[in-house]
């Protein structure tokens, strides 16, 4: 069942991917529109997710398995590029060669395999946060106990600029990036302190002040295409202890709002500013102790 996605998206992909060399440039009044900077900084993060998992696969350091499991967290999109770019660097002969295999079944582990692929994949769903702002998922209840939160990631883009913070109570650390909203490896962000429980007290208490939870899923602002300049977007995500998730995000123009009560959605970054300039100072002092 796990390999069902990845063979429903190549009877859709390949056709694609066979005339993708012959498609015609876009008219030049879509080519020359301005790019929206958010929009930007999205596909940067996707290349670079793509390329990791390429990279792994053609490594070893991901098996065939593994990379399967972490191809059911890509939307389609995601997934057509990736093996859009395994084509182009592979060369159509190796590429073929590589799909007959992914779709083949492989042979059985072994246990000191299975071990290996254990420990990988732990770490990295320990130092991987993206999936709890994207991905497929399962809604949380309306009415889910916020005191089980294990993990809940913000990011805030403007232009290719923003901040970034993360609470991880499931491995106990606090991170925050004054500087931009990269967010998917842990080991990015600059800033990390021990977890405590007022961290998550506090959040909740911003949570329910901001009624986060009565928010639409999703505000589109007013973009405007002709406009020179780029916006801004947010995105929050919240993992529970039963698996669920609960998302809410936005984005617009400059000079637009990106949330449908601008009063409420400052509740939530004014103490997320504060809370990450508090975490900068913690790791200051956790690592001016540990000298």
């Amino acid at each position: 069942m796990k390999k069902m996605k990845v063979i429903i998206l190549l009877i859709n992909v390949l056709p694609l991917l066979l005339v993708v060399g012959c498609t015609a440039a876009p008219p030049d009044d879509i080519a020359t529109q301005p790019d929206n900077a958010t929009e930007r900084g999205d596909d940067n993060m996707n290349e670079t997710k793509i390329q990791t998992m390429i990279d792994g696969l053609l490594s070893g350091e991901l098996t065939d398995e593994e990379f399967i499991i972490l191809f059911e967290d890509l939307t389609g999109e995601e997934g057509r590029q990736l093996y859009e770019d395994l084509r182009i660097q592979l060369g159509d002969e190796e590429y073929n060669r590589l799909l007959d295999r992914l779709i083949g079944d492989p042979p059985p582990l072994t246990d000191e395999q299975l071990e290996a692929q254990r420990i990988r994949m732990e770490e990295h769903r320990r130092t991987n946060v993206a999936y709890v702002i994207s991905g497929n998922f399962t809604p949380a209840a309306d009415n889910i106990d916020l005191q089980t939160i294990e993990r809940l990631v913000f990011i805030y883009s403007v232009d290719v600029l923003g901040y970034s913070f993360v609470l991880d109570r499931m491995y106990g650390r606090v991170y925050y990036n004054p500087e931009t909203s990269f967010f998917d490896m842990l080991e990015f962000l600059p800033y990390s302190a021990e977890f405590k429980e007022d961290d998550l007290t506090r959040f909740i208490q911003v949570i329910e002040e901001s009624g986060l939870r009565d928010w639409e899923e999703y505000y589109d602002g007013i973009i405007d295409e002709y406009a020179v300049g780029g916006g801004r977007g947010w995105m929050i995500g919240m993992l529970f202890s039963d698996g669920t998730m609960l998302r809410r995000g936005g984005g617009g123009m400059f000079w637009t709002d990106v949330a449908s009560s601008p009063d409420q959605f400052a509740i939530l970054t004014d103490f997320i500013k504060t809370i990450g300039a508090e975490v900068q100072l913690r790791h200051n002092a956790e690592t001016d102790s540990g000298n």
